[in-house]
């Protein structure tokens, strides 16, 4: 239900930031620093302002995420180098600071979800003009996106794919019919990244996407077909066009012949190596692992592990483990239930769509403290619990509990914020 009856200056004022935030997070990336600091100060300094003024409550995602926080922060007490360790944790507390800020002004209203999307479809706009603008078009595409802008061409590729499931869940409403060429051209694009997960990302995300968003059976199955021919066509571009072979489909072709025959490329190998690797160090030290940025410091490879499941493994352990999945396995559980059950809206399939999209691609990529995805966990949470009602404490209520709490017993009674007052306003 929409909390929001009236829009005040305030609300239009996060809109352009959050807009601004996503845009040049997505076409710069946070190593635009001139950029990307003066936004990141705005979009805090009006969504906090926004978050108080409001009073909003705390939510599950607090706890989540603050939960988060505090093991990137304990980790890094016993982390190999803590000086590296430290940075990555400074990431994660950013990362948590902007999911709880906007979570509240999601919650507000379906418009400002809609906002949300629309700022992603036209941050993912503006990183293909750029990249499309970096260099000539044959040039282009004899090299992974993204090495022509300097950004990796995993985290492109991804982004396409999320530019393309935004664009196909506006595309499946009516009005919105005249965005499928959008979902059709960051689908095409996103295969030049060259990144293996993006077939399997597009075509799993995709069909989950219109399975999903079908209200009989019957609508399911023409879907479940359309997407299957989908499917067909995006792999048979990645192992027949020329242009995207070279990047992509040879790429593919040695990943398959690991399973196949036994032999790989040296990237596949070195991420296999790697998995193994950090797997032993999870034995090693299971329950709270090594510390944040351990699997670098100490691995002997030198840089991450290509893989979140096992860098929180290794930074973390099992304990830190369970505390960052448990909860989005969860929320996709309920995703998938309300959908069966209530037959939910497309912004729940979205979300489930998207989760599902995030837990595959986490099999090649560390996004513990990445930005876009926390900013999409943030999206799931409230869309799957859209019809949960929200009942945690306000962030003044919690200050005057603690204060309550570190107040004398015999100055108790004199205290404005008895026992019974804070009750009240829980």
């Amino acid at each position: 239900m929409d909390i929001e009856t009236k829009r005040s200056a305030m609300d239009y004022a996060c809109d352009i930031s959050l807009g601004m935030l996503l845009f040049v997070l997505f076409t710069f990336s946070t190593n635009a620093k001139s950029l990307f600091l003066p936004l990141e100060i705005l979009f805090i300094g009006l969504f906090g302002a926004r978050f108080l003024i409001q009073k909003s409550r705390l939510s599950l995602y607090a706890v989540w995420s603050i939960g988060l926080a505090i093991i990137a922060g304990i980790s890094t007490l016993y982390a190999p180098i803590q000086e590296a360790a430290i940075k990555w944790a400074i990431s994660v507390f950013q990362v948590v600071i902007f999911g709880n800020l906007v979570v509240p002004y999601l919650r507000s209203s379906q418009r400002n979800m809609h906002v949300m999307l629309y700022s992603f479809l036209i941050a993912v706009i503006g990183l293909s003009v750029r990249l499309l603008l970096s260099a000539p078009i044959e040039e282009l595409i004899r090299s992974r996106l993204g090495t022509t802008i300097g950004m990796n061409a995993n985290h492109v590729g991804f982004l396409l794919v999320a530019g393309a499931l935004v664009a196909l869940y506006f595309g499946m409403s009516k009005k919105g019919w005249w965005l499928l060429p959008l979902f059709l051209g960051f689908s095409l694009f996103s295969l030049f990244s060259g990144s293996r997960k993006v077939i399997a990302l597009l075509v799993l995300g995709s069909l989950l996407l219109i399975i999903l968003s079908r209200k009989n059976y019957m609508q399911m199955i023409i879907a479940s077909v359309i997407c299957l021919f989908f499917a067909v066509g995006v792999i048979f571009i990645a192992l027949h066009w020329e242009p995207v072979y070279k990047i992509l489909g040879q790429r593919v072709e040695s990943f398959l012949g690991f399973f196949i025959t036994g032999t790989t490329d040296g990237s596949t190998s070195i991420r296999f190596e790697m998995i193994q690797h950090g797997w032993g160090m999870f034995l090693e030290k299971p329950f709270f692992g090594w510390g944040l940025h351990a699997f670098t410091d100490i691995s002997g490879y030198g840089f991450y592990s290509h893989n979140n499941y096992i860098e929180i493994l290794v930074s973390w352990g099992l304990f830190g483990f369970l505390w960052y999945y448990l909860p989005i396995l969860v929320l996709l559980v309920i995703g998938i239930k309300n959908i069966l059950i209530k037959k939910s809206s497309k912004l729940v399939a979205f979300s489930v769509a998207i989760l599902v999209a995030l837990l595959v691609d986490d099999f090649g990529r560390v996004r513990v403290f990445d930005e876009a995805t926390h900013f999409l966990y943030a999206f799931s949470y409230v869309a799957i619990l859209w019809d949960y009602p929200q009942k945690g404490p306000d962030i003044f209520t919690l200050g005057k509990r603690f204060v309550y709490i570190l107040t004398p017993s015999k100055f108790r009674s004199h205290s404005s914020f008895t026992p019974n007052h804070i009750n009240d306003t829980l």
